[in-house]
């Protein structure tokens, strides 16, 4: 979806800025006319975070650039995709992070007139995916839990938010039929559908500029490519039966609410499957645990 839309000769979308869920762990997130001191640190801060090349901002530049005129930490975020949609050439801009899902209402605060774009996914081809990735070190359970945990905030959103302020693309539509989708959301938008939105991108995985090397990552090279329309329903095949099992009982009510049929196999095996998934991460939860009262620094960790 995000590039999708950067491929409109309007719409900008910078790689993941993370912002909202940093100033969440900076305990920042509510606090209100913070002072200059307290500006410049939030943005070394983002600095240290190793955002800036994929970004497109010089850090000899970075404190100017996000400071100027700025009297809130949402200033700092709009002067960062300002500075990203000159460098771009583009008439808007918009945000993607995943993590982001999480603070909608304290985008909505910053910025009352935002349209959101919330994609629905079935929850066991983003599990399938998650488990694949070859950075995020999950577990099935883990996996699991953080998709329900996911689910049940979007549906919260959904019945919150006005269709003047939301427009919900289902995954699995817009890989069957990408022009529909995206002439819908365009609509939304109050923009021009372009039908080089549906092509494939035409830069180079190889380009030496360092967003091209943040998108070229492995786990980012599908959506370089053309929309592949298999994508809806391939993760059939990477479940055994009492893994699909386990992941059906345990998000089971949120496929159905989200309107996914359950397949439901016969697999006497699952809860044998859950007890290893659980007594497998003890080590890790005995850890956190551990970590959280400052029993030992994170910089430690194995």
């Amino acid at each position: 979806m995000e590039r999708i839309l950067n491929r409109n000769p309007r719409i900008v979308i910078p790689p993941e800025t993370g912002f909202f869920r940093f100033l969440d762990m900076l305990g920042l997130l509510n606090v209100d006319s913070p002072s200059r001191e307290e500006l410049l640190n939030v943005v070394r801060a983002y600095e240290r975070e190793k955002r800036f090349p994929y970004l497109g901002l010089d850090e000899a530049e970075a404190e100017s650039e996000l400071l100027k005129n700025a009297s809130s930490y949402a200033d700092i975020f709009v002067n960062l995709m300002e500075r990203f949609r000159r460098t771009e050439g583009k008439e808007r801009w918009g945000e993607k992070t995943p993590s982001h899902l999480l603070y909608v209402d304290s985008i909505r605060e910053c910025f009352p007139n935002a349209l959101f774009i919330l994609v629905v996914r079935d929850g066991r081809a983003v599990i399938a995916s998650q488990l694949k990735h070859p950075v995020w070190n999950w577990d099935l359970l883990q996996a699991t839990r953080r998709w329900s945990r996911d689910a049940k905030v979007m549906m919260r959103i959904m019945a919150r938010l006005n269709k003047d302020r939301l427009f919900v693309v289902r995954f699995e539509e817009l890989v069957q039929d990408p022009e529909k989708v995206t002439r819908a959301m365009c609509k939304f938008l109050g923009e021009e559908f372009d039908q080089e939105m549906i092509r494939p991108s035409r830069s180079s995985t190889e380009t030496q500029s360092q967003k091209d090397q943040y998108y070229g990552r492995s786990w980012m090279q599908k959506s370089r490519g053309a929309i592949d329309n298999t994508r809806a329903n391939d993760w059939h095949k990477e479940y055994s039966a009492p893994e699909l099992k386990l992941v059906e009982k345990m998000i089971g009510s949120e496929l159905k609410k989200l309107g996914y049929a359950l397949e439901n196999p016969a697999a006497p095996a699952w809860p044998i499957l859950y007890l290893y998934q659980e007594v497998k991460t003890i080590p890790k939860r005995i850890w956190n645990r551990l970590h959280r009262r400052g029993k030992f620094p994170m910089e430690e960790r194995v």
